[in-house]
């Protein structure tokens, strides 16, 4: 969350605490976190981070346009307040066309108009134009990646756009125009007055180190408590590494009251579960064509069913309670506190191997990892 005490980011006919650390960001006083703030920005540009860290799209089937023009949503805040109207994005339009042609621009639509939740300003008049409006599959990472250049009024699109290497043009005063990294198309009483504020002339680092370390203040979802940039980093890459980000897992002799666990630990931004009670051949049969795992509750001794699911070619794991669970488990049908997949057998049948000896046994685990499970030991203990 940004808290100012001067004004808001995104309005530009004012002075913001924004403004004030970018103007800062440059003093030799400030040169001592320089640093970070290029630590900062490499975590970001390597690990593509985002205002948006869920992947909903893919890249382009066909031609990737030269310019594309990023829409905004009808009415949102950040436009009159950055010196646009419902004008500025006709005026971005024609330009881009009388520049490069409409064979060489598209339109990125906002994905809440896109959802049906909120009107733009250029659908009709790209159709009317005959420009084409980008498939709505095109993720902003394909975009970014591809090298077109951004136009925009004032959507944060461009900034992370501008952070990734890509050429960026303004047609209003978002927070990040005005201080020689955008091409500034911006006119009027806003803009001329933003521009006599926005007097530094920082480097990237240091732009990326006032937007994005000293403006905002984090909280950690989990643990509900402080932490800084870099703490929001490590929690993302996290969730990333534990979340599949597609697919459709089937899950098999998983009763309803465990339908809350099987969905926190299979599904994703794109990857969907489906649960049943049943756990035979004829079940595995029956599993729709999108299927890409299976997963079943135990460890069945049913032959039959077993070679049902080896006969489709999917990954299958085994799946129980694991080692932290809850007071209630059981009778009580409370949620479990962690699950054990097990992609081999279980760990508690010594009839056959299990992922659990495999990975005692082969025994070089990271030191990242000893550390993280010497810090959870000591929770578990310390919380009794």
């Amino acid at each position: 969350v940004c808290l100012d005490d001067q004004g808001v980011y995104f309005d530009a006919t004012r002075a913001s605490r924004l403004e004030a650390l970018i103007n800062q960001a440059g003093s030799p006083d400030r040169r001592v976190e320089v640093d970070s703030a290029v630590r900062a920005l490499r975590l970001w540009r390597e690990h593509k981070l985002s205002k948006y860290n869920v992947d909903r799209g893919g890249g382009f089937k066909h031609r990737m346009p030269a310019v594309i023009l990023i829409d905004q949503v009808l009415g949102d805040a950040s436009i009159a307040a950055s010196g646009a109207t419902a004008s500025t994005f006709e005026a971005m339009l024609e330009r881009a066309v009388a520049l490069h042609g409409k064979d060489a621009v598209a339109v990125r639509t906002h994905p809440d108009v896109l959802a049906g939740k909120a009107q733009g300003y250029l659908g009709a008049a790209a159709r009317a134009a005959a420009v084409p409006i980008l498939d709505p599959g095109v993720s902003a990472e394909a975009i970014f990646e591809a090298g077109a250049a951004i136009w925009t009024v004032s959507s944060q699109f461009g900034f992370e756009a501008m952070l990734r290497g890509n050429q960026v043009r303004c047609f209003a005063m978002p927070f990040y125009n005005g201080w020689g990294f955008c091409q500034d198309n911006a006119v009027g009483l806003v803009a001329e007055a933003a521009r006599r504020r926005r007097i530094a002339r920082p480097q990237l680092p240091d732009l990326f180190a006032a937007a994005l370390l000293h403006y905002p203040r984090y909280a950690d979802p989990v643990t509900k408590k402080p932490i800084d940039y870099f703490g929001a980093v490590d929690r993302i890459l996290d969730w990333r590494k534990r979340t599949p980000d597609s697919g459709h897992t089937v899950c098999f002799n998983f009763s309803a009251w465990k339908r809350a666990a099987a969905e926190h630990f299979f599904s994703g931004p794109n990857a969907n579960v489906t649960l049943t009670k049943r756990c035979d051949a004829a079940a595995v049969k029956a599993i729709p064509q999108e299927t890409t795992q299976l997963a079943v509750w135990g460890r069945p001794d049913d032959g039959a069913f077993l070679q049902a699911c080896t006969e489709t070619g999917l990954p299958l794991c085994f799946v129980e309670d694991g080692f932290v669970s809850s007071i209630g488990l059981g009778s009580d049908l409370r949620t479990p506190g962690s699950l054990v997949v097990d992609d081999l057998g279980m760990y508690y049948d010594a009839t056959r191997p299990s992922r659990l000896e495999r990975i005692i046994e082969d025994g070089a685990l990271p030191v990242t990892v000893l550390e993280a499970a010497k810090a959870v030991q000591e929770s578990l203990l310390g919380q009794g």
